[in-house]
């Protein structure tokens, strides 16, 4: 062989040295992959339920997939619904963060913190008084340690929290009891850093509030997302006061209008936690058809249904008719699923379909849905299209404190009619989007403001 024939030999002998090198590699990223899918839960892997002949089911559970809304795919490192973004938090990294963010705290602590917070700051009217200011301070006095622990993780800038859809009800939900607690402080320490003037102090409790309920809000879960809700009314009054504090400037209200417009472009569309609520009843359906009916009703519900001689009827109508109540069930979630897509004030019709079954006498096969798998999603769309209400108000009585327009401003989400402004020469105020706990109007103080410079802090 002559010497480019050699020379030739080598190389080839190279590449063969390199592709033995590349291969194992490569093996391991998928076994890492394939290693995960088998430990998913059996029943978020719906191997029943894809077993069955119902031909409408099927068709149902065939849509589901390819819009990759089945418990397994909604949070998989392939998942196609904008859950791991390239430069955003892995799904094995959110997993982590939440994972640390839980360990915190133990579960004593939890227990503790959240009877402490809901006391010191228990509705949204509460009003900074000599006797609950001592209690808010020796609140966030005596839980510094863990929550600058949890601050720490929120300020990571791959910061992410992470649910498992595929566990379905068993989910571990704990996060969000250490989530609540973490924002309800946070809102009572921005308070008393007001009541010593101290508003950059209040602001930053207030933007890293903000971060930590968007977080929450974004997770493919009803709970979640409610939670975020009734958070953001706590923050949003704390918002208010801040702008109305009798030391606030141009720059706080401009800051506060960045905040609350950044939510609102920043703001998720509902059907992701209604696509997580899905996944959750078909994890529900798959528990049933492997037996365990039983493991999801309370104690309560079962001695009820005993003494009514309706469990053994329960269960020989699932034994015979659980394919045609999964089907209604699914279809009664594509409907408010798809209601999503339009402004909570639009979405009558779709409601109106969901709650009137497919055929006449279907409605006769969702007997365990109806009593057992469907939430109040109508009444959850509607909270969540007030949090929207509020955050817009509060954002449209901010830019107009400081004399900006808001001719583009868009109509209240719940009822499609114009936000009702109302102008004085010394406040601007929303009249219909009020605060629950008091009835009281979204109300921003505009600037100057001589008349309030007397006003003092709570000794």
């Amino acid at each position: 062989m002559d010497s480019y024939g050699r020379m030739i030999l080598r190389f080839l002998v190279l590449i063969l040295v390199i592709l033995l090198f590349l291969i194992p590699a490569c093996s391991k990223k998928s076994s890492v992959e394939l290693d995960e899918e088998s430990q998913l839960p059996p029943c978020a892997q719906l191997k029943l339920t894809r077993g069955t002949q119902h031909e409408k089911l099927n068709r149902e559970l065939a849509r589901i997939e390819s819009e990759s809304g089945l418990p397994t795919q909604i949070d998989s490192p392939r998942s196609s619904i904008d859950l791991d973004q390239a430069k955003g938090p892995t799904r094995q990294s959110r997993k982590k963060t939440t994972a640390a963010f839980v360990a915190v705290l133990t579960e004593q602590q939890r227990v503790w913190l959240m009877e402490r917070v809901e006391g010191a700051l228990p509705n949204t009217a509460v009003e900074v008084t000599p006797e609950n200011l001592f209690a808010m301070e020796r609140l966030v006095k005596s839980y510094q340690e863990p929550a600058d622990e949890l601050e720490k993780l929120l300020r990571r800038p791959n910061f992410g929290l992470y649910v498992s859809v595929e566990n379905g009800t068993l989910a571990d939900l704990t996060f969000i009891d250490v989530a609540t607690s973490l924002s309800r402080y946070l809102c009572i320490r921005a308070m008393v850093a007001l009541n010593y003037g101290k508003l950059d102090q209040a602001l930053d409790s207030i933007l890293l509030c903000s971060d930590l309920l968007e977080h929450l809000g974004k997770l493919p879960n009803t709970t979640s997302r409610m939670t975020a809700a009734n958070e953001r009314a706590f923050l949003m009054r704390v918002v208010q006061r801040t702008a109305n504090h009798h030391l606030a400037d141009a720059a706080t209200l401009q800051n506060l209008e960045r905040l609350t417009q950044a939510i609102i472009q920043r703001w998720p569309n509902g059907k992701r936690a209604m696509i997580g609520e899905r996944a959750v009843g078909l994890h529900t359906y798959e528990l049933v058809r492997q037996g365990h009916l039983a493991s999801f009703l309370t104690y309560k519900e079962i001695k009820k249904m005993t003494e009514e001689g309706t469990i053994n009827s329960l269960a020989t109508y699932l034994d015979k008719h659980i394919d045609e109540d999964e089907y209604q069930y699914l279809r009664h979630m594509r409907l408010y699923i798809e209601a999503c897509d339009l402004p909570f004030h639009q979405r009558k019709a779709k409601f109106a379909e969901a709650s009137e079954p497919e055929n006449e006498g279907d409605d006769v096969y969702a007997r365990f849905s109806n009593q057992f798998v469907v939430s109040d999603l109508i009444g959850m769309q509607y909270r969540l299209a007030q949090d929207l209400a509020l955050c817009t108000a509060m954002h449209l009585t901010l830019r107009t404190a400081q004399g900006n327009s808001t001719e583009s401003a868009s109509v209240h989400p719940v009822s499609g009619k114009p936000f009702a402004l109302e102008q004085t020469d010394s406040f601007v105020a929303i009249t219909n989007v009020t605060w629950k706990a008091d009835g009281a109007s979204v109300k921003i103080l505009k600037l100057p403001r001589e008349s309030v410079r007397s006003a003092r802090r709570i000794e």
